[in-house]
This record gives structure tokens, sequence and C-alpha cells, in this order.
């Protein structure tokens, strides 16, 4: 073989390699995308904090809702949609949950109904449908301030009683672990097996109920939860929410 068929041949290895990482790219985008309703449905989530606001410079006006990061729910519902979309419906664990919209001259003034279940769509954005709003409470403390673009959700659509609201980024999350909570791989794992487990990568390939592990600390940051494995006694630092992957869930 002489040295242009040698760099021929290498040319193609090289590009067959970047086209199967691309495909593996593509195969292993986070689990909550490739099956939504597996990895949400029953779910126990959490708001995330945010403003929803009128106006698409991001000024607060004299109406606008501040979201209640406190409050958990459980999605009851996975349904797709057109493409790739696909909504969740959350019901939330008290009555009066969500949201306090802001905007009237009557100071502290709270108007509660009795709407429990939110529809929220899961996509690289969290776009929720809502049927009046919940909590209602009147100040005029930031009027008129900006507030960051991250933190907002812009009101698109009133469709008689729903009103639709777009955010940059998903709009709920899953609760967050705390140190001391039992947690087995998720899914997405790619950690080989720190845990003990049968594979390197994705879920186990049998029933493997000893490999539990127990969250060591906070989430930090950048999506990473410390884990001590007790099957195998390993300490090791695991996705949880990083760009959208979950290395670990919680044990049942």
């Amino acid at each position: 073989m002489n040295n242009t068929q040698a760099v021929g041949r290498g040319a193609a290895l090289v590009v067959a390699i970047v086209a199967l990482c691309g495909a593996q790219a593509e195969e292993l985008k986070p689990y909550q995308f490739r099956e939504p309703e597996k990895f949400w449905t029953g779910k126990k989530v959490i708001q995330k904090r945010g403003i929803v606001i009128e106006d698409p410079d991001y000024i607060v006006r004299n109406r606008y809702w501040v979201l209640d990061p406190s409050v958990t729910g459980r999605v009851v519902d996975v349904e797709a949609a057109s493409g790739e979309k696909v909504f969740l419906s959350v019901r939330f664990d008290v009555v009066g949950a969500g949201w306090e919209e802001v905007g009237s001259p009557i100071r502290n003034r709270r108007v509660t109904n009795t709407r429990r279940t939110v529809r929220i769509r899961s996509d690289s954005y969290g776009e929720v449908a809502a049927s009046e709003v919940d909590e209602v409470s009147f100040s005029y403390d930031i009027e008129g301030e900006q507030v960051e673009a991250s933190r907002c959700g812009v009101i698109i659509a009133r469709e008689g009683a729903v009103t639709v609201v777009r955010f940059p980024a998903m709009l709920i999350s899953l609760v967050p672990l705390r140190k001391g909570d039992a947690v087995v791989r998720s899914d997405d794992w790619h950690d080989g097996f720190a845990d003990g487990g049968d594979s390197p990568a994705g879920p186990h390939k049998s029933s493997m109920g000893d490999c539990v592990g127990v969250v060591t600390g906070e989430r930090d940051k950048d999506g990473f939860v410390g884990v001590t494995w007790q099957k195998t006694g390993r300490k090791k630092s695991h996705r949880f929410d990083h760009r959208g992957y979950y290395d670990v869930q919680q044990a049942n």
C-alpha cells in the first residue's frame, strides 16, 4: 500500500470516527428528552425562582407574577404534542400554590382560589399554561425595574382563562437531593462501575437492588452531587441536572 492510499484510508477512518461520535452524541441526549414519560411520570418537582412579566424588555410594570420556589408538586400526566414537544401536568401539594400576582394599589391584600394543576411544557425552555392565578398579593416595590432575562418568563398569549408564559429555561426541576438521601443510578449513568453495578453506562442489565448510594452534600452550582456507594465504598461526584443530565436519582 502506497502513502497516498494510507493517507486516504486514514482520512476515511477519521471521518467514520467523527460520524460515529456525532451519532452517539445525538443518541445520548438527556434521558428526560429520550423518554420523557418514563423520566417525569410520578416525579416530585419544585418550581424554579422567577418572575412572569408582560414586557419583552424585562421591565417590571404594574402587573406581574412571582413564582414561589418553596412549592412542590408531583407530575400527574405526560402528554406528547406535535414534534418533540412534551407537556407535563403538575399537581401542587397545597391549594393556592404557585404564583403571586403583584399590581394593585391595595397593598398586602391576598386572595386565594383553588387551582392546583399546571400544564408545563418540557423542552429547551419552559412554557406554562395556567388557568387563573392561585395566590394574589399586591405591591409596587420593584415597579419599573429591569429584571435579568434568565429569571423571567414572558406572557405570550391569553386564551380565555388560560395564560401562556414562555421561560428561557425549564420552569420546574426534580426536588433537590439532600445530605443523607438514598440514590440509585439513572438511565443517564456514565460513571462506570462506581456503584457496583453490572454495566459501565446506562441502566443496570439486571436487578441490582444493593447498588445504593448515600448523598454526602448539597448539589453544587455546576449540577453535581457527592455520593458514597454502599456496595463499593467509593466516593464520587455525579450529575444531577447538569445540562439536563442525571447520573443518579432518588431511590424509591
